[in-house]
C-alpha cells in the first residue's frame, strides 16, 4: 500500500493532533485520534504508512479486522485472543497451551471508564498465506464524554476500511445501536465518492454474554438463525414497532439492489429525535456483501471476580473457550483481501 492510496481514505475532517499515551513503546500504535468535542478526526498519515508499508508485507496482500460497538463491553479483550491464536502459531490447541499466561495485545481493563481513545491499530502483521492481516481496535460509541459527531466519524471510518467488521453487542440486537450503526455506514460513503467499489465488505454482529439458548444456540448456527428472524417477513403483525425498525435496518444493510441513480439516501432519525439528511454522494449503493452473527456465552464469573485477572485462559469458563475456538480461526480462515486499500 503505498502513500497516495492511505491518503485516499483520509477523507473525514480533521483536528490537531492529540497526544498518544504510554502505550508508544508497545505494538497497538494509535492511527486515528479524535476531538471529543468537535468529533473532528485527526489520522497519523505517517504511523498507519510505516505499518502497512513494513518489509514484512511488502508483497502481501493486506486485510483489516476491525472491532468497534459499544463501549466499555469487551471489545479490546476478545480482539486480542487473535494474537493470541497467531501467537501459538494458530494450532488446534491454542487455548489449551500456555493457559496460566496474561493476555497479550490491546490495552483493557473491567472498570467503568473507557480505556481505548480513538482508533488503534496493531503494528505485527498476522501473516496467512498471502495475506497481511492487521488488528483494529476502534473506541467504544455511546460515551457520555464524546460528542455524537465523534462517535459518527469513528465509526464511518473504522467500517469503511476494515475488511471485517466485528459489530460487539451486549445480550441482543438493539434499535439504537443499529440506527447508529446504519447512519455511520451512510455517512461513510462520502469518503468513497470517487471510487466504483463498495467498501462495505463483511460485518459481523458478535452478541456478547447470549442466554436464551432455549430458542437460539451460541455459535454461527445459533446466531444465523437468530438474524433470519430479523430479515423475513413472517409475522409483522405479531412484531412490536421496536422489531419492526430493527428489522428495516437489517434488511437496508442486507439489500443489494443498486440505488436509482436520481434517489436520495434516506433520512434517518437518530437517537435524539432530530432527524439528519447523510452526504450527498455518488448514490453508490449502501450493502454489506456479507451479513454474520455469532452468539458468544458468557466468559464466567470467576475471572471477573478476581481483582487481579488478566486475561490468562485457565480462569476462563471452558465454555466461553470452546465458542471461542469456533468464531477466531473462523473468521480469520476466511478473510478476504481489502477492497479499499
Amino acid at each position: 500500500m503505498d502513500a497516495e492510496q492511505i491518503s485516499a481514505v483520509q477523507t473525514l475532517p480533521l483536528a490537531v493532533e492529540l497526544n498518544e499515551d504510554s502505550r508508544t513503546q508497545r505494538r497497538d500504535k494509535l492511527i486515528v485520534s479524535i476531538d471529543e468535542t468537535t468529533g473532528k478526526i485527526d489520522l497519523k498519515t505517517e504511523v498507519l504508512k510505516g505499518i502497512l508499508t513494513q518489509k514484512k508485507v511488502k508483497n502481501l496482500k493486506v486485510a483489516i479486522i476491525g472491532i468497534a460497538g459499544p463501549f466499555r463491553k469487551g471489545k479490546s479483550f476478545l480482539l486480542s485472543f487473535f494474537i493470541r491464536y497467531f501467537k501459538l502459531k494458530r494450532h488446534p490447541d491454542w487455548l489449551k497451551e500456555e493457559m496460566d499466561k496474561p493476555l497479550d495485545g490491546f490495552r483493557w481493563s473491567r472498570g467503568a471508564a473507557s480505556v481505548t481513545k480513538g482508533i488503534w491499530m496493531w503494528s505485527k502483521p498476522l501473516i496467512k498465506g498471502d495475506v497481511a492481516i492487521f488488528l483494529m481496535d476502534v473506541q467504544g460509541s455511546f460515551d457520555a464524554k464524546q460528542s455524537e459527531q465523534a462517535n459518527t466519524n469513528v465509526l464511518a471510518w473504522s467500517t469503511m476500511i476494515s475488511t471485517v467488521t466485528i459489530f460487539n453487542l451486549m445480550s441482543d440486537l438493539q434499535m439504537n445501536y443499529l440506527d447508529n450503526l446504519n447512519y455511520c455506514t451512510e455517512y461513510a460513503r462520502i469518503a468513497v465518492r470517487n471510487k466504483n467499489e463498495n467498501p462495505f465488505q463483511k460485518l459481523i454482529f458478535l452478541i456478547r454474554d447470549w442466554e436464551r439458548i432455549s430458542s437460539h444456540v451460541h455459535g454461527f448456527g445459533g446466531g444465523m438463525a437468530y438474524l433470519s428472524t430479523w430479515l423475513t417477513d413472517d409475522n409483522n403483525e405479531d412484531q412490536n414497532p421496536t422489531a419492526m425498525k430493527i428489522k428495516i435496518l437489517l434488511i437496508r444493510m442486507k439489500n443489494q439492489n443498486p440505488t436509482h441513480k436520481n434517489e436520495r439516501p434516506k433520512i434517518l432519525t437518530r437517537n435524539n429525535g432530530n432527524t439528519q439528511q447523510p452526504p450527498e454522494t455518488n448514490n453508490i449503493q449502501i450493502y454489506w456483501k456479507q451479513l454474520q452473527c455469532f452468539l458468544m456465552p458468557h466468559p464466567g464469573v470467576k475471572a471477573w471476580l478476581m481483582g487481579n485477572f488478566k486475561g490468562e485462559p485457565k480462569f476462563i469458563e471452558p465454555y466461553f473457550l470452546e465458542y471461542l475456538d469456533m468464531f477466531v480461526p473462523n473468521v480469520v480462515n476466511n478473510i478476504k483481501v481489502n477492497t479499499l486499500l
